[in-house]
Protein backbone atom coordinates (compact mmCIF):
# COMPACT_ATOMS: atom_id res chain seq x y z
CA UNK A 1 0.00 0.00 0.00
CA UNK A 2 1.10 3.46 -0.74
CA UNK A 3 1.54 5.96 2.06
CA UNK A 4 -0.70 8.44 0.30
CA UNK A 5 -3.63 6.03 0.19
CA UNK A 6 -3.85 6.08 4.00
CA UNK A 7 -4.83 9.74 3.97
CA UNK A 8 -8.51 10.44 3.71
CA UNK A 9 -9.62 12.86 1.11
CA UNK A 10 -11.46 15.86 2.42
CA UNK A 11 -15.16 15.83 1.50
CA UNK A 12 -14.92 19.59 0.90
CA UNK A 13 -13.08 20.53 -2.28
CA UNK A 14 -10.34 23.10 -1.87
CA UNK A 15 -11.53 26.69 -2.27
CA UNK A 16 -10.06 29.19 -4.63
CA UNK A 17 -8.22 32.19 -3.26
CA UNK A 18 -11.11 34.56 -3.96
CA UNK A 19 -13.61 32.24 -2.28
CA UNK A 20 -11.36 32.06 0.78
CA UNK A 21 -11.15 35.85 0.86
CA UNK A 22 -14.95 36.12 0.62
CA UNK A 23 -15.37 33.65 3.44
CA UNK A 24 -12.83 35.53 5.57
CA UNK A 25 -14.72 38.80 5.00
CA UNK A 26 -18.03 37.18 5.92
CA UNK A 27 -16.55 35.72 9.08
CA UNK A 28 -15.04 39.05 10.10
CA UNK A 29 -18.44 40.74 9.58
CA UNK A 30 -20.12 38.14 11.79
CA UNK A 31 -17.47 38.59 14.47
CA UNK A 32 -17.80 42.39 14.30
CA UNK A 33 -21.58 42.18 14.67
CA UNK A 34 -21.23 39.86 17.64
CA UNK A 35 -18.74 42.22 19.30
CA UNK A 36 -21.08 45.16 18.74
CA UNK A 37 -23.98 43.16 20.17
CA UNK A 38 -21.96 42.44 23.30
CA UNK A 39 -20.79 46.06 23.57
CA UNK A 40 -24.35 47.37 23.31
CA UNK A 41 -25.50 45.09 26.07
CA UNK A 42 -27.57 42.96 23.74
CA UNK A 43 -30.37 45.51 23.59
CA UNK A 44 -30.97 45.15 19.85
CA UNK A 45 -28.95 48.23 18.90
CA UNK A 46 -26.86 46.59 16.21
CA UNK A 47 -28.84 48.27 13.40
CA UNK A 48 -28.36 51.64 15.05
CA UNK A 49 -24.64 51.07 15.44
CA UNK A 50 -24.33 50.23 11.76
CA UNK A 51 -26.00 53.55 10.91
CA UNK A 52 -23.54 55.71 12.87
CA UNK A 53 -20.64 55.43 10.42
CA UNK A 54 -23.06 56.47 7.67
CA UNK A 55 -24.05 59.51 9.75
CA UNK A 56 -20.41 60.48 10.22
CA UNK A 57 -19.74 60.06 6.50
CA UNK A 58 -22.80 62.17 5.60
CA UNK A 59 -21.76 64.97 7.96
CA UNK A 60 -18.21 64.98 6.59
CA UNK A 61 -19.54 65.18 3.03
CA UNK A 62 -21.79 68.07 4.02
CA UNK A 63 -18.81 69.93 5.51
CA UNK A 64 -16.80 69.36 2.32
CA UNK A 65 -19.71 70.71 0.30
CA UNK A 66 -19.83 73.80 2.53
CA UNK A 67 -16.14 74.42 1.92
CA UNK A 68 -16.58 74.12 -1.87
CA UNK A 69 -19.54 76.52 -1.77
CA UNK A 70 -17.56 79.12 0.17
CA UNK A 71 -14.80 78.93 -2.44
CA UNK A 72 -17.31 79.24 -5.29
CA UNK A 73 -18.98 82.26 -3.72
CA UNK A 74 -15.59 83.87 -3.08
CA UNK A 75 -14.64 83.40 -6.74
CA UNK A 76 -17.99 84.88 -7.79
CA UNK A 77 -17.40 88.00 -5.70
CA UNK A 78 -13.85 88.35 -6.99
CA UNK A 79 -15.02 88.01 -10.61
CA UNK A 80 -17.52 90.83 -10.05
CA UNK A 81 -14.75 93.09 -8.79
CA UNK A 82 -15.76 92.97 -5.15
CA UNK A 83 -13.41 91.90 -2.44
CA UNK A 84 -13.75 88.16 -2.03
CA UNK A 85 -15.02 86.63 1.13
CA UNK A 86 -12.57 86.90 4.00
CA UNK A 87 -10.26 83.96 4.28
CA UNK A 88 -12.05 81.22 6.12
CA UNK A 89 -10.15 78.18 7.20
CA UNK A 90 -12.55 75.31 7.52
CA UNK A 91 -11.13 72.29 9.19
CA UNK A 92 -13.37 69.41 8.31
CA UNK A 93 -13.77 67.45 11.51
CA UNK A 94 -13.65 63.72 11.20
CA UNK A 95 -16.86 62.86 12.95
CA UNK A 96 -16.31 59.82 15.06
CA UNK A 97 -19.47 58.84 16.81
CA UNK A 98 -18.34 56.33 19.37
CA UNK A 99 -20.98 53.98 20.64
CA UNK A 100 -21.03 53.75 24.39
CA UNK A 101 -23.10 51.95 26.99
CA UNK A 102 -25.19 55.06 27.69
CA UNK A 103 -26.24 55.40 24.04
CA UNK A 104 -25.10 59.03 23.96
CA UNK A 105 -23.70 58.63 20.45
CA UNK A 106 -27.10 58.14 18.78
CA UNK A 107 -28.47 61.17 20.63
CA UNK A 108 -25.47 63.24 19.58
CA UNK A 109 -25.82 61.99 16.01
CA UNK A 110 -29.47 63.04 15.83
CA UNK A 111 -28.66 66.47 17.29
CA UNK A 112 -25.83 67.00 14.79
CA UNK A 113 -28.06 65.93 11.91
CA UNK A 114 -30.90 68.25 12.93
CA UNK A 115 -28.62 71.25 13.53
CA UNK A 116 -26.86 70.76 10.22
CA UNK A 117 -30.17 70.33 8.38
CA UNK A 118 -31.52 73.58 9.86
CA UNK A 119 -28.33 75.42 8.89
CA UNK A 120 -28.54 74.05 5.35
CA UNK A 121 -32.21 75.13 5.10
CA UNK A 122 -31.32 78.68 6.13
CA UNK A 123 -28.43 78.74 3.66
CA UNK A 124 -30.64 77.48 0.83
CA UNK A 125 -33.27 80.15 1.58
CA UNK A 126 -30.61 82.89 1.60
CA UNK A 127 -29.18 81.63 -1.70
CA UNK A 128 -32.65 81.61 -3.28
CA UNK A 129 -33.16 85.22 -2.15
CA UNK A 130 -29.79 86.17 -3.64
CA UNK A 131 -30.73 84.46 -6.90
CA UNK A 132 -33.91 86.53 -7.07
CA UNK A 133 -32.06 89.83 -6.63
CA UNK A 134 -29.10 89.23 -8.96
CA UNK A 135 -29.22 90.57 -12.54
CA UNK A 136 -26.70 88.25 -14.22
CA UNK A 137 -28.07 84.96 -15.55
CA UNK A 138 -24.82 83.15 -14.70
CA UNK A 139 -25.01 84.35 -11.10
CA UNK A 140 -28.65 83.27 -10.86
CA UNK A 141 -27.72 79.81 -12.10
CA UNK A 142 -24.84 79.58 -9.62
CA UNK A 143 -27.04 80.56 -6.65
CA UNK A 144 -29.84 78.26 -7.78
CA UNK A 145 -27.41 75.35 -8.13
CA UNK A 146 -25.95 75.97 -4.68
CA UNK A 147 -29.43 76.28 -3.16
CA UNK A 148 -30.54 73.05 -4.82
CA UNK A 149 -27.44 71.26 -3.54
CA UNK A 150 -28.19 72.46 -0.01
CA UNK A 151 -31.82 71.35 -0.28
CA UNK A 152 -30.76 67.89 -1.46
CA UNK A 153 -28.40 67.61 1.48
CA UNK A 154 -31.23 68.65 3.83
CA UNK A 155 -33.29 65.76 2.47
CA UNK A 156 -30.40 63.33 3.04
CA UNK A 157 -29.80 64.63 6.57
CA UNK A 158 -33.49 64.37 7.46
CA UNK A 159 -33.72 60.87 6.00
CA UNK A 160 -30.74 59.75 8.07
CA UNK A 161 -32.29 61.36 11.16
CA UNK A 162 -35.48 59.36 10.61
CA UNK A 163 -33.47 56.21 10.01
CA UNK A 164 -31.70 56.69 13.32
CA UNK A 165 -34.93 57.53 15.11
CA UNK A 166 -36.80 54.45 13.91
CA UNK A 167 -34.00 51.90 14.03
Amino acid sequence: MKASSNRQKSPIPPKTVSEKADIAKAVSRVIASKISAVASGGQGQILLEKNLPAVARLLSQAMQSDQKQILQLGRWQRDLGHSPLPYVHLRIPAYRLQEDADSHAPILARRLLRDHAQEKERTAAALRQLAATVQSEESKLLFEALATENEEQVAFLQAMDQRLTYS
